[in-house]
C-alpha cells in the first residue's frame, strides 16, 4: 500500500513529465521554418507566372521566420518542375509556384503527377487570356488571323508554351468554334513567346493580361481579343471574344491562374503555418495593388474552397482539349467530370 509521501513523489514526478511532453509538443508546433524555403517557379523569366510569384514572396517574408529563395525550373509545361518539387519531402520546405497547366497533364499523356498530388496553399489570382500580335502585324481585326488561318491551314504561327500551355489550350478553343488550325512554335514561357513574335519570328500569340499589360500599353504588341465574355477593367478597349464569334460562351469563364502548392502529406501544423503566412502576404496592400494593375483578379483561395476552383478549371480546359481533338484521352478517364 503506497504512502502518502510516496503517493505524492509518483504525482510530481507525473506533474514534471507531463510539463516536458507538453514543452515538447509546443516546440514541434513553432519549429517550422527552421531553414530558408525554397521555391521553384514552373515558368520562366519575364512570364507572368514569374513576375506574380516574385511580387509575392517579399510580402509573404514578412510574416515568416525565413527567405522563399525562388527558382525557375521550366520544361515539359511546367511538368518539370511539378515533377522535381514532387520528388522532394513533403516537409513544406520546397513549393511549387504554378498556374493552371497541370490540371492538363493526365489528359495529355504529359505527366502521371498533377495537382492531385499537392495540397494548395493559396491561389492568387486569375487572368483572362488575349490574343495579341505585334505592332506591325497585317491582321488589323480578330476576323483578319482567322480568315487567314482558315485559308492556310497550320501555316499562321503562333507562339506557344507547350502541349497544356495557355495559347496551346486557346488554340484548341479557336479550332473548336472557329474549325482553324495554327502552327504552334513551342517557347519556355509567355515572355519568350511574345518576345519571339515582337521579333517576327511567330505571327501571333496568345498571353495573359498579367504578361502582355505593359507590352500594350507600351505600344508593342496590339490585341485582337479578350477570351472572355466581359470587358477587362482598365483594359476596356479590348473587345471580348464573344462580341466577336459566336460559340464561346459555352467555354467561358475560362483562363490562367497562379497559386503556391505543397506537395501533399504535408503535416498539418506546417500547412497551417505556411497558409497563414501566405494569406497574411497576399493581404499586404502593396500586392493587392500589384494584382490589379497587372491585370489579374485577386483571388486568396485556400482549403476547399482552392480545391474546388482548381477542380472546376480542370473540368472546363479538360473537356475543351478534348472536343477540339486535341486529346486522345477522354477526361472520363482520370475522373474529371463534364460542367453540364
Amino acid at each position: 500500500m503506497l504512502t502518502k509521501r510516496k503517493t505524492a513523489l509518483i504525482l510530481s514526478l507525473l506533474l514534471v513529465l507531463t510539463s516536458f511532453v507538453g514543452c515538447s509538443q509546443e516546440s514541434e508546433e513553432v519549429s517550422f521554418p527552421e531553414k530558408d524555403i525554397e521555391g521553384y517557379i514552373m515558368w520562366g523569366a519575364g512570364g507572368a507566372t514569374d513576375n506574380v510569384s516574385r511580387a509575392y514572396t517579399p510580402h509573404v517574408e514578412k510574416h515568416i521566420d525565413a527567405s522563399i529563395v525562388l527558382q525557375n525550373k521550366t520544361g515539359a509545361t511546367g511538368a518539370v518542375a511539378t515533377q522535381f518539387v514532387y520528388n522532394k519531402p513533403a516537409d513544406g520546405y520546397t513549393l511549387l509556384f504554378g498556374a493552371e497547366n497541370p490540371q492538363l497533364y493526365k489528359v495529355l499523356d504529359l505527366s502521371e503527377i498533377d495537382y492531385d498530388n499537392y495540397d494548395p496553399v493559396i491561389v492568387l489570382g486569375m487572368s483572362v487570356a488575349l490574343i495579341v500580335v505585334p505592332e506591325d502585324s497585317p491582321y488589323e481585326t480578330l476576323e483578319d488571323l482567322i480568315d487567314d488561318a482558315a485559308s492556310r491551314p497550320g501555316e499562321v504561327e503562333m507562339g506557344s508554351t507547350g502541349p497544356g500551355g495557355l495559347p496551346f489550350v486557346a488554340a484548341g478553343l479557336i479550332k473548336a468554334v472557329n474549325d482553324v488550325e495554327f502552327n504552334l512554335v513551342p517557347f519556355d514561357g509567355e515572355g519568350p513567346a511574345m518576345t519571339a513574335m515582337i521579333g517576327g519570328h511567330v505571327d501571333v500569340t496568345v498571353a495573359s493580361v498579367s504578361a502582355a499589360r505593359e507590352l500594350i500599353r507600351s505600344g508593342d504588341v496590339r490585341p485582337l481579343a479578350a477570351i472572355s465574355n466581359d470587358t477587362i477593367p482598365g483594359l476596356e478597349e479590348i473587345t471580348p471574344i464573344t462580341d466577336i464569334y459566336e460559340g464561346y460562351e459555352a467555354y467561358l469563364p475560362w483562363g490562367p491562374y497562379y497559386g503556391v502548392f505543397a506537395k501533399k502529406g504535408t503535416p498539418e501544423e506546417i500547412m497551417n503555418i505556411l497558409e497563414e503566412a501566405f494569406l497574411k502576404g497576399y493581404e499586404e496592400e502593396e500586392y493587392q495593388d500589384f494584382l490589379i494593375d497587372f491585370g489579374a483578379v485577386p483571388l486568396g483561395y485556400q482549403g476547399e474552397e482552392a480545391r474546388e476552383f482548381i477542380n472546376r478549371s480542370q473540368k472546363i480546359a479538360a473537356w475543351l482539349m478534348y472536343d477540339a481533338g486535341a486529346t486522345e484521352k477522354s477526361p472520363e478517364e482520370f475522373g474529371i467530370e463534364r460542367i453540364e
